[in-house]
């Protein structure tokens, strides 16, 4: 039967496996069953800092790349590949230089033929994708302002036409204000067009951009106010005051800080599930302290599935599970909860019993998100049917760690939830591999841990007996997955591996240094072998990348049956699935979804970026000799532009009904919890009188 699903790779091993549809899925889900009862190709390659063999990230992974292999979309492969890298790599971490390189490099590479699309992929992903804080993007700010600037130096016009539009839809309104500061020396044409941008909804009132607006009298302020009242000698003035007059009581709008300064806390009171996840994060111990009566009957309601209190409910947009990590162990030894060094010895919840409610909360609300995502659209369950693999090791350590268990255990309460609600038992939830020096399984328990807290707490319980490791032995976790597979073949006959979720930086052991003669085989051909010369068919292998100042990869871009994404957004997690129905409705099996896919469906997610695309080409005026000099490459795009005006974009994807949320998005902006940057829809964000 498993035969139809298995794959072959370049090197002629066997790759990849779906979960069976219609009817053989309960077959399937059987033997997932027993398996997890044993519990309880050609690229340019180089050493990572471990000295494992690995691709290079971008186009320096692409062999051959004089020989411009075209796809059908006309883009080559190492563009495809620098595309992929701007996803799975561009994060915390990330500096300027590699943005601006990246950007250059793809730049450079178009052609009259593919400027259009080349250009539209690069703003989906390199702009929308990376700001986005309101969907399934990263939510960044430093690399969202470097791909900025990078992309400015070549498409001025079409930069700042665009950004009038993307910063207010996607972003936050204090991008105007950041980039505007940023570039007031070094590139004050900018400086002035973002300016601009935000003083048109200034000017209309809204209470967002006027919130977001400087108000300190110092240089940018009064560049603003010189804009907003150009001639006008008490131009500072009038603009201090219809900046408040906009963004306070005044406006019609409550501001909690304003009540908590005026000790108004009995309205703060009446106001709590309108109030943003920074607000909670920020202001939770005041409210135990002035109104503890109150917040915590609302505390428990939000807990009780059953309270009679409809209203009851925290807003948790904004919030990531790493952030929340954080909150709960708190200062462990000195240090926060930073790599393996401090995880395995001692790491409790520390954490007030009183803070740990909040958490609760808030968790929970991010899980009910994906779990009514899941209930509408069960392809995304299907695509994270896999084994969650954590890394532990050192090189994790400063933020990477928290983001993996956080989103490690996010992912397999999910998972338990929902299986235990659809099969009545749990199959790959409450199930966590984590690895460093070896690889252990750790067995959870939601049924015994409803609580978040609880149920991290039981993980670091368990998690505190195995021994310390540093280095990222990948090779312990499939050499410990081959041998549950091969009891399982036993029982069912089906030489299935299951698929791994793996939480990384991708910075692995060298594989090969225990093996005698070393091979110009990657890691992810090592252990595709491993599964082959154990007469194994291994499963997909999603990899979740969690840092941004490292050069190599899991595998190349277009390696089949591996999907590799980077952020820390748990929000992203629904990629995989996008990724899957893009290699579908581009024609491959399932079990043939690469990272490319994945960047496809990323993409796919912003279609208003192409609509802003094009009405910036169509706002330049005419091309000069001095333009088209000075800049060729916005020259090539409208020209291109005006040459095809109905071009539509590749990247477009028609959703199928089943396909269409109705659902509000999460809005995500890292290290939220220490970040006022935080935008919501005026419902949320504020409580109107």
């Amino acid at each position: 039967m498993y035969s139809m699903q298995q794959n072959k790779d370049t090197e002629g091993h066997t790759i990849g496996n779906v979960p069976p549809p219609g009817e053989e899925m309960d077959s399937f889900l059987h033997q997932m069953m027993a398996a997890l009862g044993q519990l309880d190709r050609d690229a340019a390659i180089r050493s990572n800092e471990n000295g494992a063999l690995q691709v290079s990230d971008g186009a320096a992974g692409v062999p051959g790349l004089k020989k411009k292999v075209i796809s059908q979309i006309s883009l080559t492969k190492a563009q495809q590949a620098d595309l992929c890298q701007i996803m799975t790599k561009f994060m915390d971490g990330t500096d300027q230089a590699t943005v601006t390189a990246v950007v250059e490099s793809l730049v450079t590479s178009m052609t009259s033929e593919n400027c259009l699309s080349l250009l539209d992929a690069l703003l989906r992903i390199g702009l929308a994708h990376m700001r986005d804080i309101r969907g399934k993007g990263k939510g960044r700010r430093d690399q969202f302002y470097w791909m900025v600037f990078a992309l400015h130096t070549y498409f001025p016009d079409l930069i700042e036409h665009l950004l009038a539009s993307l910063i207010p839809d996607l972003g936050c309104y204090r991008d105007f204000r950041t980039i505007a500061n940023a570039t007031k020396d070094s590139n004050p044409r900018l400086s002035k067009a973002v300016i601009a941008a935000h003083l048109v909804d200034i000017k209309k009132g809204d209470f967002l951009a006027c919130k977001w607006a400087p108000r300190s009298q110092n240089k940018m302020s009064k560049a603003y106010a010189k804009m907003m009242f150009p001639g006008d000698y008490r131009d500072c003035a009038k603009y201090r005051r219809w900046i408040v007059d906009h963004s306070s009581e005044k406006a019609g709008c409550m501001v909690v800080e304003a009540l908590m300064s005026a000790k108004r806390w009995e309205e703060v009171a009446k106001v709590l599930s309108h109030l943003t996840a920074a607000n909670h994060a920020k202001y939770k111990k005041a409210f135990f302290r002035h109104i503890q009566e109150e917040y915590s009957s609302f505390i428990l309601s939000c807990l009780s599935k059953d309270s009679a209190d409809s209203s009851a409910k925290m807003n948790v947009t904004g919030l990531q599970v790493n952030g929340l990590i954080k909150q709960l162990v708190g200062n462990h030894g000195g240090n926060h909860y930073y790599g393996s060094c401090y995880c395995c010895h001692g790491v409790t919840i520390s954490a007030s019993a009183q803070e740990r409610a909040v958490i609760d909360v808030q968790w929970m609300g991010i899980e009910e998100k994906l779990l009514a995502k899941m209930e509408q659209d069960p392809e995304i369950y299907k695509s994270l049917m896999a084994l969650v693999v954590i890394d532990r090791s050192g090189s994790m350590g400063g933020g990477p760690d928290c983001a993996a268990v956080g989103i490690g255990i996010f992912t397999a309460r999910v998972l338990a939830q929902y299986e235990m609600k659809h099969f009545g038992r749990t199959l790959f939830g409450d199930r966590v591999i984590r690895f460093a020096d070896s690889a252990e399984v750790i067995c959870l328990n939601i049924e015994a841990y409803r609580l978040p807290s609880e149920y991290i707490a039981d993980y670091f319980r368990q998690e505190n007996t195995f021994r310390a490791g540093y280095t990222t032995n990948l090779d312990a976790v499939h050499d410990k997955v081959i041998a549950i597979t091969l009891e399982a073949m036993k029982v069912t006959g089906s030489n299935l591996a299951p698929r791994l979720l793996i939480l990384t930086d991708m910075q692995y052991n060298d594989s090969q240094m225990r093996r005698g003669v070393r091979s110009k085989m990657t890691h992810e051909q090592l252990m595709a072998k491993k599964y082959a010369d154990a007469g194994l068919v291994q499963g997909l292998t999603l990899v979740w990348n969690l840092r941004g100042d490292t050069n190599t990869s899991h595998a190349a871009h277009d390696c089949e049956g591996v999907q590799q994404i980077g952020g820390c957004n748990q929000s992203m997690i629904e990629m995989f699935c996008d990724g899957g129905k893009i290699a579908q409705a581009t024609g491959k099996d399932a079990k043939e979804v690469d990272t490319w896919d994945t960047c496809k469906g990323a993409m796919a997610n912003y279609d208003q970026v192409t609509e802003w695309f094009r009405a910036a080409c169509a706002s330049v005026g005419d091309l000069t000799a001095a333009m088209k000099l000075q800049l060729p490459y916005q020259t090539m795009v409208v020209e291109a532009f005006r040459e095809n005006p109905g071009w539509t974009s590749p990247w477009h994807i028609e959703p199928d009904d089943d396909d269409v949320e109705n659902d509000d998005d999460v809005e995500n902006d890292d290290d939220v919890e220490n970040d006022d940057d935080i935008e919501d829809n005026d419902d949320d964000a504020v409580a109107h009188a």
